[in-house]
């Protein structure tokens, strides 16, 4: 895939992230249900990348996904561990 589609489609999935984030914050959910609800969002609350939920670290208070290729995540080089993610 090249460098172009695979950017491309990480920040979809990105956009799609924080809207997940933004809709958790509108349905003020507890975080002991943020993964219910991502279960339950169907279509509107998985990666698009891999058709899984999003990854929803409580610790953190995080939601994250693996992008396609590590180097172009849409954090850049603020991405520790390749990871895209945003704090809830």
């Amino acid at each position: 895939m090249s460098t172009y589609i695979a950017h491309a489609h990480g920040v979809a999935a990105y956009v799609k992230l924080v809207r997940v984030q933004l809709e958790l914050k509108l349905a003020a959910v507890p975080l002991a249900e943020v993964p219910q609800f991502l279960e339950r969002a169907g279509p509107d609350g998985v990666n698009p990348l891999d058709g899984r939920p999003f990854r929803w670290d409580r610790e953190h208070r995080s939601l994250s996904f693996d992008p396609l290729r590590p180097a172009l995540a849409p954090m850049g080089d603020e991405c520790h561990d390749c990871r895209a993610m945003i704090r809830c």
